[in-house]
């Protein structure tokens, strides 16, 4: 394939990703909440795939530790998660979502379906379907 900048996935995924995280942001203040996309996406990550440790979260977010230490922490702070070492190694933690945390979720959740219903009014399910067929081989093949 040749490169096109104008066509190149990699700037139009990022534009895309960094347009979606702007636009909940500004849908969830729209509705009285105050909480970032990233925040968001570890929240609904551990909503769906249960207890995680740190470096899952770095993995799934695409985050540093640090970022992801201090993201924790704030979540933490504001009664949304909790952290649990694990018996046999100290120095891991479990991060799970408390019930305000699961309370928070299912409260945004209306909120994050509306705005991704509106950001794709004219995708029809087959091609959402293929899209997310061609990002899983991107992604795969990277």
């Amino acid at each position: 394939m040749k490169y096109i900048f104008e066509d190149s996935i990699g700037m139009l995924s990022a534009k895309v990703s960094r347009g979606l995280g702007l636009g909940l942001e500004k849908q969830f203040a729209k509705n009285g909440f105050s909480i970032t996309s990233i925040e968001w996406t570890v929240i609904s990550y551990l909503a769906n795939k249960g207890s995680q440790t740190q470096n899952q979260l770095v993995d799934a977010t695409g985050k540093n530790k640090v970022f992801i230490k201090r993201l924790v922490d704030k979540l933490e702070n504001n009664g949304l998660v909790s952290r649990n070492t694990f018996d046999s190694d100290k120095r891991y933690n479990k991060i799970n979502l408390s019930e305000k945390g699961i309370t928070y979720y299912k409260e945004l959740l209306p909120i994050v379906e509306n705005y991704i219903n509106q950001t794709c009014d004219n995708i029809s399910e087959l091609e959402h379907a293929e899209m997310v067929i061609l990002l899983k081989k991107i992604l795969n093949n990277i």
